[in-house]
C-alpha cells in the first residue's frame, strides 16, 4: 500500500467531520437542512465499505463528495487539502526559489512530501459571500414567481374579457361606429335602421333648383318611396370582423351608406309633368338693324320651360343615387335656344356687307347708283340671319328707271326725202303688237335679277343696263343711237342724228338707204296690202338678221298662204322683212293697193340682193306714210 493510503480511517473521520460541519453552517446560515451534505456523509461510509480491499485515497474521497454536494456548494467555502499541501505552502514562504547552486539530489530528498493528514476546512469569507448570493437568488425566485403570478391572472382576466367583448358584439355594431352621422354602437341591424331614419339622415323630398333662384320640392311619400334601409344596415354589419372589435376602442369608424329604396316611377313622371317649372319659352338670338343703320346681334335669351323628358331622366337619376338636389339648369333640363350669338357671326359679317353695296348702272352720259337704303323693302332679313331679296321691289325700282331711259315706240321727229320733217308714230299691227322695235327698253326682270345678285355678292359693282330681247333681237338700238346729256329732257326723239339709215316712204312705195348722210341707193317697193290684216305698219325698225332662200309661209282671214325668196332682209320683231319679190310684175306706183304684200316690203331681185350685201345688220329702217 502507498505512502498515500495510511492511516485512510483516520482521513475519512476527519473529512465526515469536516462535511457535517459545513452541513451544520449552511443549516444556520440558510435554515434548512442540505440533502447533499446528508448524502455525502452517508456516501462516505457506504463507498469506504464497500469498495475493493484498496481503500480511497484522498482524492478519490474529495473526488466523490463533489460529485455530490450541489454545483454552487464549492462557493461556501469547503476547501479540500490534500496531505502535505499546507506544508507545501509554508515552506514555498519561507525558502528561497531554487537559483540552480543546490543539486537535485538535494531537491528530491527535501521534497518528500510530508506525513500530514488531509483535511477540509471552510473558508468564512467565501461562506458569507456565498450567503448573500444565496439570498438574493432566493428573493429574485420569489419575485419572479409572484410576476408570473400576476401575468398569470392579467392574462386569465383578459381572456375572459375578450371572450366576453366577443359574445356581445357578435350580432350588433361594433364601439364607435357611426353610420350616415348616427351613432350605432352595441345595436342590431333593425335598430340601427330605425335610430337612422328616425334621425332624419336619409332622403325623404327631391328639390328642384330652378335658375332664378327658387325651387320645386317633391316629397317622396307623393311616389311611393320605401326604403330598404335594413337591409343596406345588415350589409354594413355583416362586413364587420368582431375578432378585432377591441381595435374600436380607439378609432372611430365611420360609414355612409347610401340609402335606397323602391318607388313607383310612372308617379315620379307624373310628379315631375305637373310640377310648375315655368312657361317662358327661350328666346334665340338674332340679327337686327341697330340705331346706326348697321346690323348688329342680339343675343339669345332662356326662359323658365324645361324640357320634361330630361327632368323626368334627372329625377330618376337623382332618387336612383340618392342625390336631394336637381339642378335644372347643369343638367341641361331647360329649353334651349335653337341659335345663339356665335351662329351668327358669319351672317352678320355678310349682312354688313350688303349694306354697304352699291350697284351703278351706266347709261353713257349718266348712271344711276343703287344702295341697300333705296331698297331697303327688298331685304327680308330672318331672325337667324339668312335673308331673300325682294325681286319685285328691285323691279319697281328699275321700272322707275324705264320712265326715265326707255325710247322703244315713242314719237319721234324725222326728217324725210320727199315729206319733209314729220312725226313717225309706232301703231299696233293686227294682233295688238308694235313690230317696230328701235330704241331704249330696259328688261325690268333681268337688270333686277342683276342687282340682286351682286348684292348677295357683297361687291360693289358698276353694270351696263340690261335691255329687252326677244329671241336675238335686243331693244337698244344696236349700237345705233347713244345717249348724251341732250337727251336728258327727251331721249332720242330726234332721228336727224342718225347719219345711216333705210327710209321707206309708204305712201310714194320708194327705198332709199343713207350712208354717212348721203344717199347710195334708191328703188321702188311693194309693201302690203292696205288692209288692217295685210297692210306694213308704221314705225322705225332695225334690221336684225339675213337669210339666203328663205320659205315664207302664214296664214290670214283669207286662208293660207306660202311663198319663197332668195334673200331675205329681217326687220321686225314678228315676220316683216324686205326681199325679192319675183311675182310682182312692177314695183312702186299704187300697185300695192291692189296687189300688196302680207305686210313685207317686197323689191326686185337685184335690189333684195343689194340691200343683203350692202346694209350692216342693226341698221334703222323708217317707215311712214
Amino acid at each position: 500500500m502507498s505512502e498515500g493510503y495510511k492511516n485512510t480511517d483516520d482521513d475519512i473521520e476527519e473529512i465526515i467531520a469536516q462535511v457535517n460541519k459545513y452541513k451544520q453552517e449552511k443549516e444556520k446560515l440558510f435554515g434548512e437542512k442540505d440533502e447533499a451534505a446528508q448524502k455525502v456523509s452517508t456516501s462516505v461510509y457506504d463507498e469506504q465499505s464497500t469498495l475493493s480491499p484498496e481503500p480511497m485515497n484522498k482524492a478519490q474521497i474529495a473526488d466523490m463528495i463533489k460529485s455530490n454536494l450541489s454545483d454552487n456548494d464549492d462557493d461556501l467555502g469547503i476547501v479540500l487539502t490534500p496531505p502535505g499541501a499546507e506544508a507545501d505552502r509554508v515552506k514555498a514562504k519561507e525558502e528561497p526559489e531554487n537559483d540552480g547552486s543546490q543539486s537535485p539530489e538535494q531537491d528530491k530528498q527535501e521534497s518528500k512530501p510530508m506525513n500530514t493528514k488531509p483535511k477540509f476546512e471552510l473558508d468564512e469569507n467565501k461562506l458569507r459571500r456565498a450567503e448573500k448570493k444565496y439570498k438574493s437568488k432566493k428573493k429574485g425566485t420569489k419575485a419572479k414567481t409572484a410576476v408570473l403570478f400576476i401575468v398569470g391572472i392579467v392574462v386569465i382576466l383578459l381572456a375572459g374579457a375578450y371572450v366576453t367583448g366577443l359574445v356581445m358584439t357578435k350580432d350588433t355594431f361594433l364601439p364607435n361606429t357611426y353610420i350616415n352621422g348616427v351613432k350605432v354602437s352595441g345595436m342590431t341591424a333593425e335598430q340601427a335602421a330605425q335610430t337612422i331614419e328616425a334621425n332624419g339622415n336619409h332622403l325623404n323630398k327631391l328639390v328642384f333648383l330652378k335658375n332664378d333662384g327658387s325651387s320645386i320640392t317633391i316629397p317622396y311619400d307623393k311616389f311611393g318611396y320605401r326604403f330598404n334601409t335594413t337591409d343596406l344596415v345588415s350589409n354594413e354589419l355583416d362586413g364587420e370582423n368582431n375578432y378585432l372589435y377591441f381595435l374600436n376602442f380607439f378609432k372611430d369608424t365611420k360609414v355612409e351608406v347610401n340609402l335606397s329604396g323602391a318607388y313607383d316611377e310612372e308617379q315620379l313622371k307624373e310628379q315631375v309633368a305637373n310640377a310648375s317649372f315655368g312657361t317662358k319659352q327661350p328666346t334665340n338670338a338674332k340679327i337686327v338693324r341697330g340705331s346706326d343703320g348697321k346690323f348688329k346681334i342680339e343675343p339669345e335669351k332662356e326662359g323658365t320651360a324645361v324640357d320634361i323628358n330630361k327632368t323626368v331622366n334627372a329625377a330618376i337619376a337623382a332618387v336612383n343615387s340618392q342625390t336631394q338636389n336637381v339642378d335644372l339648369e347643369k343638367e341641361g333640363c331647360y329649353l334651349k335656344p335653337s341659335v345663339v350669338s356665335a351662329d351668327l357671326e358669319s351672317k352678320l359679317s355678310a349682312l354688313n356687307k350688303i349694306f354697304d353695296v352699291t350697284v351703278e348702272l351706266d347709261f353713257d352720259y349718266t348712271t344711276e347708283k343703287l344702295t341697300y337704303d333705296d331698297i331697303e323693302d327688298a331685304f327680308d332679313v330672318k331672325d337667324d340671319g339668312s335673308y331673300t331679296i325682294s325681286e319685285e321691289v328691285i323691279w319697281k325700282w328699275v321700272d322707275g328707271l324705264r320712265k326715265k331711259y326707255d325710247t322703244l315706240h315713242k314719237t319721234r321727229r324725222f326728217k324725210s326725202t320727199l315729206q319733209g320733217e314729220i312725226e313717225i308714230n309706232s301703231q299696233d299691227d293686227y294682233f295688238g303688237q308694235k313690230d317696230a322695235i328701235f330704241g331704249y327698253m330696259l328688261d325690268a326682270d333681268e337688270t333686277a335679277k342683276a342687282i340682286a345678285d351682286a348684292f348677295k355678292s357683297g361687291e360693289s359693282t358698276k353694270m351696263e343696263p340690261i335691255y329687252y330681247h326677244n329671241g336675238g333681237y335686243y331693244y337698244d338700238t344696236m349700237g345705233q343711237v347713244k345717249h348724251d346729256k341732250s337727251d336728258e329732257a327727251d331721249v332720242i326723239t330726234d332721228l336727224s342724228r342718225i347719219n345711216s339709215y333705210v327710209e321707206v316712204d309708204l305712201t310714194n312705195q320708194t327705198l332709199w338707204y343713207y350712208q354717212d348722210g348721203k344717199k347710195v341707193y334708191e328703188c321702188g317697193v311693194v309693201s302690203g296690202l292696205p288692209t288692217k290684216e295685210r297692210m306694213t305698219y308704221p314705225g322705225i325698225y332695225q334690221l336684225w338678221m339675213k337669210e339666203r332662200n328663205k320659205k315664207m309661209e302664214g296664214r290670214t282671214t283669207e286662208g293660207q298662204y306660202q311663198s319663197e325668196c332668195s334673200f331675205w332682209n329681217y326687220i321686225s320683231v314678228r315676220s316683216i322683212g324686205i326681199h325679192d319679190a319675183t311675182w310682182q310684175a312692177s314695183f312702186g306706183g299704187d300697185r300695192y293697193t291692189w296687189a300688196g304684200s302680207h305686210g313685207c316690203v317686197g323689191v326686185s331681185y337685184d335690189s333684195a340682193q343689194y340691200i343683203f350685201d350692202n346694209i350692216p345688220i342693226g341698221t334703222v329702217v323708217v317707215m311712214y306714210y
